[in-house]
């Protein structure tokens, strides 16, 4: 099929090129006579050379995609990195097309063509040009964020973030292509600039917290404290929750008691944030009391009794036990060992276990825990006679 396509496109450069010379050459007088003839201010010779022009430049376009694209595409397979992928797609996508336009509208200009036309041709060019470099300023900007989160900051996600962050570039984009189209069109945009400079400024203070809001929806993209399915905790208050959406003005958040908690991009970012997903292990401190009668010996005793139980529990490090202070009614102890992972319902298995494993030693060795208790001394006065 390739091999039949290929063989059109010859025939035709060349019957083109054929009838290109024959209309142009003097040694047939009709001929001659017929190439002078003059349709739409332009001779049959005119036309017949500007089909060759065209016929041709396409034809060595087409020959150099043809044994270019192949081994550009066996070369990108051998590399991990994903921007001369993207690179080599996009030069397929756009730049193969705008060649062929180049080459017609080159073509073409070998014409003498109405002013109207000869400008709606010159505006498609420009429109054609501006596009292809706008979608190429994209993907030069978003394999270089993608590279940078993963390579400069070691984030293994940053297909997320650049998803958030993809409208954003579009919009500064064109923006900035239609700018620049316009004043290639000729228009000052002097006055307008100026006109929407005082309008932004007007908007900006009416729509004051709409934009904070929007500005820290761009922190949170960028700084990314928390992401989606991150277990927060604000500023050691009762609100709690797993994020599930981070939206341009708000984030949601699911509590643990199932209701969704909307919050202000802004007030997430002015406020403190504990985020447990981001725990690798938990510290775990917890306190008890044996009773004041408990001899000095099974009191030394105590802080190797604790550390046994804890290092038999899978999935924990044991860090210390120590008898720390003299309570109202206890002679206190505190412990802190690690759960080797963030989870949550683990940690609460486990430390079942380690209280479970001290409560069974001590009855064991007869050590009580001591709880709660008052001694009141009643002193009864003897009624005087």
């Amino acid at each position: 099929m390739q091999q039949l396509h290929f063989a059109r496109w010859v025939t035709l450069t060349f019957g083109s090129a054929i009838l290109a010379t024959v209309v142009s050459s003097d040694s047939n007088t009709m001929v001659s006579e017929l190439a002078q003839q003059r349709f739409l201010n332009n001779t049959l010779s005119s036309y017949a050379t500007v089909v060759t022009v065209v016929l041709a430049g396409l034809l060595g376009i087409r020959l150099v995609t043809a044994s270019l694209f192949p081994l550009l595409y066996r070369w990108v397979a051998l590399t991990d990195s994903l921007m001369d992928d993207a690179l080599v797609q996009y030069s397929k996508t756009y730049v193969v097309p705008f060649a062929y336009g180049l080459v017609v509208y080159n073509g073409i200009q070998g014409l003498n063509l109405h002013p109207s036309l000869d400008r709606l041709l010159d505006v498609t060019v420009l429109a054609a040009a501006t596009l292809v470099a706008t979608r190429l300023l994209q993907l030069l900007v978003v394999n270089a964020l993608r590279l940078w989160w993963q390579q400069s900051r070691g984030e293994a996600n940053s297909e997320a973030s650049l998803h958030l962050l993809t409208p954003a570039i579009d919009v500064a984009m064109w923006t900035i292509a239609a700018i620049f189209f316009l004043q290639n069109l000729g228009l000052n945009l002097t006055g307008l600039l100026a006109s929407l400079g005082v309008g932004g400024v007007a908007l900006a203070l009416a729509s004051r917290s709409v934009f904070e809001d929007l500005f820290n929806y761009y922190t949170i993209v960028l700084d990314r404290p928390f992401e989606i399915g991150d277990f927060l905790v604000i500023d050691e208050s009762e609100f709690m929750g797993t994020v599930e959406r981070v939206g341009v003005k708000s984030t949601r958040l699911r509590s643990l008691g199932g209701e969704e908690l909307i919050f202000p991009n802004t007030y997430l970012t002015t406020h403190r944030l504990r985020n447990y997903r981001r725990m690798y292990r938990r510290r775990v401190c917890f306190h008890f009391g044996v009773e004041y009668n408990t001899p000095p010996d099974v009191l030394s005793s105590i802080p190797d009794v604790v550390r046994g139980i804890v290092e038999t529990v899978a999935g924990t490090l044991f860090d210390r036990c120590h008898f720390y202070q003299y309570g109202n009614s206890s002679l206190d102890f505190e412990t802190v060992y690690f759960v080797l992972d963030r989870d949550y319902n683990l940690y609460m298995d486990l430390h079942q276990q380690v209280c479970l494993g001290i409560y069974r030693a001590f009855t064991e060795r007869g050590i009580a825990f001591a709880f709660p208790t008052r001694t009141v001394h009643i002193q009864i006065e003897e009624e005087k006679p």
